[in-house]
């Protein structure tokens, strides 16, 4: 089924709906450990794993619009030759959540170019957290797949190479988001932070829904 998408200069019809929350079941460690594909939510480190060899990486983001603004100070960063990944000596690259407004599709795509990964942040990026909170499957598709379509067609990136996103202000959307993120081939979501609930207490690690 195709979704018709209306678009006035950057403002965005889409379908809203009443927010339902619904508690999650409890993962069961027992079953969870059987399947190499889940991981219940944890403050050990996963696969027996100690401390000192747990593995660690950094993935360096920016959000929001690449323009004439900053993207200056992205060349000086992310230039060839500038700073390189001791490890393997290539240079660094960092993830952009792109979000329509002031967005310079050209200056993306040099980005792009440079093997810097771009992902959708929405085409919007409303300032208003209610109106993520409640969308539905087809409102995250206009938004979040409506951005990715701009990005393959203004800025010359394949579409199949946008595989992230971030929602606004990092208000997911339950199962309307993820059931849009399935259904329309993006791998991941980069929009759920982790806060302690005190300054003593260890960090949980990622672990499935």
């Amino acid at each position: 089924m195709m979704t018709r998408l209306t678009i006035l200069g950057f403002g965005l019809f889409v379908s809203y709906c009443e927010l339902q929350l619904t508690r999650a079941d409890v993962c069961d460690v027992r079953t969870c450990d059987a399947n190499p594909n889940c991981s219940c939510m944890s403050m050990k480190p996963p696969a027996g794993l100690t401390m000192d060899t747990m593995p660690q990486f950094v993935m360096l983001t920016f959000d929001d619009a690449v323009n004439e603004g900053n993207i200056h100070f992205y060349r000086e960063l992310l230039g060839s030759g500038k700073r390189k990944n001791k490890a393997t000596g290539c240079d660094i690259t960092a993830t952009f959540f792109v979000s329509a407004e002031y967005l310079n599709y050209q200056h993306v795509h040099e980005l792009y170019t440079r093997r810097n990964e771009i992902a959708s942040h929405s085409i919007t990026h409303v300032p208003n957290q209610p109106y993520w909170q409640r969308l539905n499957a087809s409102g995250w598709k206009a938004e979040i797949v409506g951005e990715r379509d701009m990005l393959h067609h203004y800025g010359r990136i394949p579409a199949g190479d946008v595989v992230g996103m971030r929602a606004p202000f990092l208000e997911t959307g339950g199962d309307g988001s993820h059931v849009m993120l399935r259904d329309n081939g993006f791998l991941y979501d980069a929009s759920i932070p982790y806060r302690r609930p005190n300054r003593t207490s260890l960090p949980i690690y990622p672990y499935t829904l």
